[in-house]
């Protein structure tokens, strides 16, 4: 679930949502599965836009519905506990990885550091990177540099991939976007 009090990150992630699709139709997948996708699209849309996105967890098999109306009580237990998307997003990869192998750790680090590259403020950047370290006994520095490089990468990517449009494109992309969302 997405706590968002801001209509415009709303709209970005409905947009992130329909670039993506073709993915997310293209093969079945649990709620989690889409959950964990959504949370990873939307991480970088809410930064950029000023929006802290929260997740609540259900109980397997459940929906918000199901809890509401067996269970009141429950349910307000679970919405008083969100848990930082990104938070999820950490704990859900140190889940389904061995961290207590090279390989885990070097996978944990890489996809944790992705995630962790896309804050844009460096105080929590440098919260997740100890935290990082800690869990993969590694010193910070390491994590820290690990992070340089792909921030470094991000970025040079990001100058080579920047294609300016016309006005004109814009507006057809805004229109396009629109009617797919109506649709």
């Amino acid at each position: 679930n997405l706590h968002a009090s801001n209509n415009s990150g709303v709209a970005a992630i409905r947009r992130a949502l329909a670039c993506s699709s073709s993915f997310l139709s293209s093969f079945p997948h649990s709620i989690r599965q889409i959950s964990f996708f959504i949370s990873l699209l939307a991480i970088p849309i809410a930064q950029e836009v000023g929006v802290k996105l929260s997740i609540i967890e259900l109980p397997d098999g459940k929906d918000p519905d199901d809890i509401i109306r067996n269970n009141p009580e429950a349910w307000t237990k679970l919405i008083q506990k969100p848990i930082y998307v990104v938070d999820w997003v950490l704990q859900t990869y140190e889940k389904r990885l061995d961290i207590t192998s090279s390989q885990g750790k070097r996978a944990l680090s890489d996809k944790a550091l992705e995630v962790i590259a896309r804050l844009n403020d460096k105080i929590e950047q440098e919260h997740y990177v100890r935290l990082i370290g800690d869990k993969l006994n590694v010193r910070v520095d390491t994590v820290q540099a690990k992070l340089d490089q792909i921030m470094n990468k991000t970025t040079s990517k990001k100058r080579n991939n920047v294609k300016p449009i016309s006005q004109e494109e814009a507006k057809k992309l805004t229109i396009n976007a629109y009617q797919d969302y109506l649709l």
